[in-house]
């Protein structure tokens, strides 16, 4: 290949490197083969451009990775809390099943605690209906009570009994043969209303 001649005349060209490419050059005066500074800076520029898109480039990539990377470490988190609640809930299985066979009921069993929790309602009936009348008991002997008030029937005195003493002396009575009749008379009636014999005269 015949090599043309430099602006300056001579023919004595060199091979230049440099980082983003390599060409000839004029020994004497330093100017390209053939003039191309405006092609090498252009050149120098796209491949400037396209070197920096691949360090963008790079760096994304390295910023997915790591967050790749991250997404991986918090999966691996994720999966050691479900299998320590899957062996929770598994642990949780087991002590349920142990109460239930430890709890178990047979047929027979409900039957009994049935009857008992009948035999329980019927006991509870029956002693409400003896509080109900052993309440209207109550209710009758204090409504026997409040039949001899003592603005009708005034407390006796000493001179009252001493009085009704010497009267029954005289006609053959004594005072304690009529207090023990009235007494018997009170505690008799108190024994028809508890018992439910009959009504009090």
């Amino acid at each position: 290949m015949k090599l043309e001649k430099c602006k300056c005349g001579l023919t004595n060209w060199g091979l230049k490197n440099t980082p983003l490419t390599q060409y000839l050059y004029c020994l004497c005066c330093s100017t390209p083969y053939p003039d191309r500074t405006e092609e090498l800076v252009k050149s120098k520029i796209k491949l400037t451009e396209t070197l920096n898109s691949f360090v963008n480039k790079n760096e994304e990539l390295e910023k997915e990775l790591e967050r790749i990377n991250n997404i991986s470490e918090q999966r691996k988190h994720i999966e050691a809390k479900y299998e320590l609640a899957i062996k929770e809930v598994e642990r949780l299985e087991k002590l349920l099943a142990g109460m239930r066979a430890d709890n178990a009921l047979t047929r027979s069993d409900v039957k009994h605690y049935i009857e008992l929790l009948s035999k329980e309602e019927k006991e509870n009936e029956e002693l409400e209906n003896k509080v109900d009348d052993f309440e209207e008991k109550i209710h009758k002997i204090t409504n026997w009570i409040k039949a001899y008030p003592l603005k009708i029937f005034p407390s006796m005195s000493i001179d009252d009994w001493k009085s009704v003493r010497d009267i029954l002396s005289s006609n053959g009575y004594t005072i304690d043969r009529i207090s023990a009749d009235n007494m018997r008379h009170v505690l008799n009636g108190i024994h028809k209303i508890l018992s439910g014999e009959g009504e009090v005269k």
